[in-house]
């Protein structure tokens, strides 16, 4: 019975922290007038990536990741989310609770 628990609690302990990582973007004070989101094929000119890394559900709003490479967000006119893990960022994901993960954005701006 006591081997059992010693083998069932790190599992579930890593279960649950795994569930609680991760990357949540917010798109608030981002609003272009005509502004869409841009197709898995279609080419975009422009591209921004941000790595976000951390314990928990990191949440990062796309303005700011825009405003660190000096574009501004209300510009787009056409933009494309894909988060991405490479093979590092995966094997440090392995610690419970840790995340580390790649935001890439394709993007037009409205003057294209």
């Amino acid at each position: 019975m006591k081997f059992t628990r010693f083998i069932f609690l790190p599992l579930l302990l890593l279960v649950a922290s795994c569930a609680s990582s991760g990357v949540k973007l917010n798109s608030q004070f981002c609003g272009s007038r005509s502004g869409v989101w841009g197709n898995s094929e279609e080419k975009l000119q422009y591209q921004v990536s941000k790595n976000i890394s951390g314990f928990g559900i990191e949440e990062r709003r796309i303005r700011d990741i825009f405003k660190q490479r000096s574009y501004d967000c209300r510009m787009v006119s056409k933009m494309r989310v894909t988060i991405k893990q490479g093979f590092f960022e995966a094997l440090i994901s392995l610690i419970p609770g840790y995340s580390s993960n790649t935001v890439i954005i394709d993007f037009n701006l409205e003057d294209s």
